[in-house]
């Protein structure tokens, strides 16, 4: 049988830390807010210090990633090899899409639903205690643990069966990135009779819809799912956020080139902003990956500014 030291010494950690952590967890975590986007409120994260990380990321590595196999292809987020670029492409064959969002994602799933996670894992009572003990703080599991995204999708399996059978006799294709919940269909009057129902299932496993982000997408709107936007043309980061991203890197370009040190702060911020998001665009649309690497080109040219660290594999 499995027991405490057993995993003090995979964790190579000291009984006495382990249990202190069991104890006291929150004061093994910097608690901060961060800016939601649009004005939108904040969200409190968890930052884990190192010696949670290392047993989280045992815990990752250990016991959730090897089950992986027990989620459906549906379930999009969070997942090696997977991305939100394979969640919209689940959607491109259909006319109209609904998106619905969970409020407060990770805060909504509590100590009991992961132990009870850990319990179905095949863990005895007193190990999934641990387990969901060293996965948790203040009773929530909380945003920026290295385990809350792989264990928000096994607590959610339930949920995303129960949504599978209510759809499975209509033509409805649906998907979940996270909290985002995205369905598609020929027909958006389908979509709409789903809505009160999705809502009742969400409810029953303890979340609740962010109504101010449920919209319905037909073909004569722009569709949108994870930041991807659907077109006659494909998936991809659309023309507003190419533009977008356009503007910024010319911007940076303009203060490269005055090389003034009272921009400093603002370009590390734009750099490190602009590394970031056209490393996902390569990843998700390699189209508009190619664009901006021509355009960078030709900035060079005509600017003398090299641009070309902000690229992939480029320093």
């Amino acid at each position: 049988m499995y027991v405490f030291s057993d995993l003090a010494n995979n964790v190579r950690l000291s009984p006495l830390l382990l249990y202190t952590m069991l104890k006291h967890s929150r004061k093994f975590y910097k608690k901060y807010e961060k800016p939601k986007k649009h004005n939108n409120g904040v969200r409190i994260i968890y930052q884990p210090n190192k010696e949670m990380k290392a047993v989280q990321g045992w815990i990752l590595r250990e016991i959730l990633d090897k089950v992986d196999i027990l989620l459906e292809d549906n379930i999009t987020g969070f997942r090696r090899g997977m991305n939100t670029l394979d969640n919209a492409k689940m959607h491109e064959e259909n006319r109209s899409i609904l998106c619905m969002d969970i409020k407060n994602y990770f805060p909504s799933i509590n100590y009991d639903k992961v132990r009870y996670l850990f319990s179905q894992l095949g863990y005895n009572d007193g190990m999934s205690s641990i387990l969901a003990k060293l996965c948790t703080v203040e009773n929530i599991l909380p945003q920026g643990g290295i385990t809350s995204p792989a264990i928000s999708n096994y607590v959610c399996r339930n949920l995303d069966a129960k949504i599978r059978r209510l759809i499975s006799d209509h033509d409805i294709v649906y998907s979940r990135y996270a909290d985002d919940l995205a369905f598609s269909s020929s027909s958006s009057r389908i979509l709409c009779r789903i809505i009160p129902n999705i809502t009742i299932i969400l409810q029953y496993y303890g979340f609740q819809v962010n109504r101010r982000k449920t919209r319905i997408m037909g073909p004569s709107r722009r569709r949108k799912i994870t930041g991807l936007t659907l077109s006659d043309q494909g998936i991809g980061i659309g023309h507003i956020k190419k533009k977008e991203i356009r503007k910024m890197i010319f911007s940076l370009s303009q203060i490269l080139t005055l090389k003034d040190e009272h921009h400093s702060e603002e370009q590390i911020k734009m750099e490190n902003y602009l590394k970031g998001y056209l490393s996902y665009i390569n990843c998700v649309d390699k189209k508009n990956y190619n664009y901006f690497q021509n355009y960078i080109g030709q900035i060079f040219q005509n600017r003398k500014c090299d641009l070309s660290y902000l690229l992939i594999g480029r320093r």
